[in-house]
């Protein structure tokens, strides 16, 4: 709702709302899990967090599933595959994501010879703990040596202290395009709009103000944060266009979560050569529809394992979307340490479940055994059925006991 694309009230996107004209909008679209990996995760793979158990920053793809993702499946179709991500909690090899990138930050399977090596004696699990554990040693010492400084992650995303390196990312993009000779997917992680302070090379919402005090007025650095990224596409959009690029290049522009965490809606731009499939989806769309979306159009057939939908197609079913979410956590006053709940089943590190149906949602939390619910802001369609909490309530325990959760605790509130 703070895009020109969806109509805000400040101008932040006007390149977008330009390039929408001729492009796929989904008008109320939805994530799958409340933070970064676990929506990145099913964004890459079409599946719920439900399904996959990602959701944490430290869970990772298991068994079959580290093998079954959109990545994996052009990668086996001849495209060179790129990650250019945040580190820390977005990085598929940390994920466990198996045959997928042949670049993830920096780093590509073939030059981790110690990991190679032990993936050879003991694969699974156990070697991408051993990769953390070589990785995370591997930065102290450089640390101590003054080779290269070692941030804190946590700091990273909870204060944002200082700018994001997005604009290299966005050069590692164009030389990326020009040198690769095969077809080429990439998946950029801006991280710039993130906050909670925001760095914008020129203001102009936030004109006249001080960058480095920004407890007053946020959000007018939020929309310069937003006009940055908008004129960022922009140029690299002239640049597709310069390299003759433009007509063979499919540009998805999405989130993986809303600012706080709320159940909001989230952009979806799907821009196609020649501006096809130019229209305004109305439908509630969720980010499991982008890689079907993506097979359908390069002509893929969809594996049975992956659960969402082409937005496409032209037969698609709206239904329930279901987001999961980490349980509450809490701060010491003193310390500012953060802690969460022991994951303890039946849920796990699964602390809320929630589900929108048109322009209701409803939460359950896991842990409290307690539900809230809401309207989605600036919902663009009407809504003729009232959805009852109830109703919810049993969506969400079908949906969780589809996916092999234990669910007896939660009947009693099905009684109420």
């Amino acid at each position: 709702e703070y895009t020109s694309i969806y109509g805000g009230e400040n101008d932040t996107t006007p390149f977008l709302r330009e390039l929408a004209g001729n492009s796929l909008i989904s008008e109320n679209h939805f994530a799958n899990a409340q933070g970064t990996i676990g929506s990145i995760t099913s964004l890459l793979t079409g599946k719920l967090p439900s399904d996959i158990r990602v959701i944490y920053s430290s869970d990772m793809l298991q068994a079959n599933d580290a093998y079954q993702h959109l990545p994996g499946i052009l990668n086996a179709n001849g495209y060179f595959t790129v990650q250019l991500s945040n580190a820390t909690y977005a990085d598929a090899y940390k994920t466990n994501f198996q045959s997928a990138f042949n670049e993830a930050n920096g780093r590509s399977e073939s030059d981790q010879t110690v990991s190679n090596a032990l993936n050879k004696i003991y694969p699974g699990v156990s070697v991408a703990f051993q990769k953390e554990v070589i990785e995370r040693i591997s930065q102290r010492v450089q640390h101590i040596f003054f080779i290269h400084d070692m941030n804190n992650p946590y700091k990273e995303v909870t204060e944002a202290p200082q700018k994001f390196d997005d604009l290299e990312k966005i050069k590692q993009v164009k030389s990326l395009l020009i040198s690769r000779q095969e077809p080429v997917f990439i998946h950029l992680h801006w991280m710039g709009t993130h906050g909670p302070n925001y760095f914008p090379a020129e203001q102009v919402f936030s004109t006249g103000l001080d960058l480095k005090n920004q407890k007053q007025k946020k959000q007018l650095y939020y929309y310069d944060a937003v006009l940055e990224f908008d004129r960022t596409i922009a140029d690299l959009y002239r640049f597709l266009e310069d390299e003759n690029r433009l007509d063979h290049t499919l540009i998805i522009i999405t989130s993986d979560h809303s600012q706080k965490w709320t159940n909001s809606r989230l952009p979806l731009l799907m821009h196609f050569p020649g501006g096809e499939y130019e229209q305004r989806f109305a439908a509630n769309t969720e980010n499991i529809d982008v890689a079907p979306t993506v097979l359908d159009y390069l002509g893929i057939s969809q594996p049975t394992w992956m659960t969402g939908q082409s937005l496409i197609s032209g037969d698609y079913s709206e239904h329930p979307v279901f987001t999961a979410r980490i349980p509450n956590s809490s701060k010491d006053p003193v310390t500012g340490k953060v802690s969460y709940p022991e994951s303890v089943p039946p849920f796990f590190q699964f602390g809320r479940i929630s589900v929108v149906v048109c322009n209701k949602w409803v939460e359950l939390d896991l842990t409290k055994k307690t539900i809230s619910s809401g309207k989605i802001v600036a919902y663009t369609r009407e809504c003729n059925d009232e959805f009852t909490e109830q109703e919810a309530l049993d969506l969400i325990i079908g949906h969780l006991e589809k996916n092999g959760f234990e669910t007896t605790e939660l009947r009693p509130l099905t009684d109420r």
